[in-house]
């Protein structure tokens, strides 16, 4: 669970997405069970999860976004100089960190299809894990209907006996948005760095837009785009420009009691020539649900697929890469007073590719205490 926001993409993840390089999944936002600062700036999508050369690593996203923060009435920007903050700190257990096959042998065409034999280490590993990530947002009004917006996010995760995989994460927003009636419209510039184990992974910069609306009391919708830059400095083959093009649509039932939501989006990573394997063409579409079971007790659930075809013939394996994600949650939000909110959440992962090393199945369940200021 982490930092949230308005109707976004996840890419989007997230969120916090089945790539071995996996490198991009959910391009679309994703509901978390935090609650944190609400923005109407998609944040940057993380890949569901991170690779190195030779195995694939888990996912950490800069972002696991709602596509509403409580109810419908909210994603509307609020007047006014607004200043806000988190802090959070979970723990779980995860039974594939590393998102990876559990395949004890596999056949490589390029040579023969001798079969080779995959490291304890290159296999599913599980962990117990410990998170703690703590952001601020800033809106600062212009004029009656302009207003500069900014946003900035830290999370470590660190994997118990698998050091090698924690993840250290900072991302910041900066950007303006206008508002006019129950519309609101935000173009803002994004950058974001990532480290795995005790190396610096991967550095993002880029744009993003967003367009929002209220139709009525009960029923929004959104339309959001984004281009950024991915440099990898230990694998410049995978250095690529994304893109992403979604829209959204959220309505709240019963006077707030119940939110649905969807989301459906296009995603498209070029990488040079030389490295086509790298670089694919996604789509995606997400459904999620909140119902409200008493006063501060929230049950909520979502489902996620995700289509990814490759550009280029995976090398070895003689054949263009192909992959399925598909991804359900399910949980409980418990508020406890005005700034605390206590969340228990169950994930199913399942990445079906026609490469063996980027096919896995992931279950993880976390504990979550977050707090808000002010």
């Amino acid at each position: 669970a982490e930092p949230a926001t308005a109707v976004a993409p996840a890419e989007e993840p997230a969120a916090p997405a089945s790539d071995a390089e996996q490198s991009r999944h959910s391009d679309e936002p994703q509901v978390d069970a935090g609650a944190e600062p609400a923005t109407a700036v998609p944040p940057i999508e993380e890949p569901a999860r991170f690779q190195t050369w030779n195995k694939p690593i888990p996912q950490a996203r800069f972002y696991q976004f709602r596509v509403l923060k409580r109810s419908v009435d909210q994603v509307v920007p609020r007047r006014g100089t607004r200043v806000s903050g988190y802090v959070e700190l979970g723990a779980g257990y995860d039974n594939n960190v590393n998102s990876a096959t559990n395949q004890g042998e596999f056949a490589i065409p390029a040579f023969g299809g001798i079969l080779f034999q995959t490291t304890p280490e290159s296999r599913r590993q599980g962990a117990i894990v410990g998170n703690a990530a703590a952001g601020a947002l800033v809106e600062l009004p212009l004029s009656d209907t302009w207003s500069l917006v900014g946003a900035a996010n830290l999370r470590h995760t660190a994997n118990r006996d698998v050091h090698d995989l924690d993840t250290l994460l900072a991302d910041a927003t900066a950007g303006v948005r206008h508002t006019a009636g129950s519309q609101s419209q935000t173009v803002a510039l994004q950058a974001g760095a990532a480290r795995v184990g005790s190396r610096r992974y991967r550095d993002v910069g880029g744009i993003t837009a967003q367009w929002q609306s209220q139709f009525n009391e009960s029923l929004q919708g959104s339309l959001f785009g984004q281009w950024s830059r991915q440099d990898f400095p230990h694998e410049a083959g995978r250095d690529n420009d994304r893109s992403v093009l979604g829209l959204g649509l959220a309505r709240s039932f019963g006077g707030g009691v119940t939110l649905a939501y969807g989301s459906v989006y296009l995603a498209r990573e070029r990488t040079d020539p030389a490295f086509a394997s790298f670089g694919h063409r996604g789509r995606g579409a997400r459904i999620g649900l909140e119902r409200r079971l008493t006063g501060d007790l929230v049950l909520f659930g979502e489902a996620q697929f995700e289509d990814r075809r490759h550009d280029g013939d995976e090398p070895f394996f003689d054949t263009v890469r192909h992959d399925r994600q598909k991804d359900a949650s399910a949980g409980l939000r418990y508020r406890i007073g005005e700034r605390w909110e206590f969340t228990g959440q169950l994930r199913y992962t399942r990445a079906a590719s026609n490469v063996v090393l980027y096919d896995y199945v992931r279950n993880t369940f976390q504990l979550t205490l977050h707090r808000s200021f002010p």
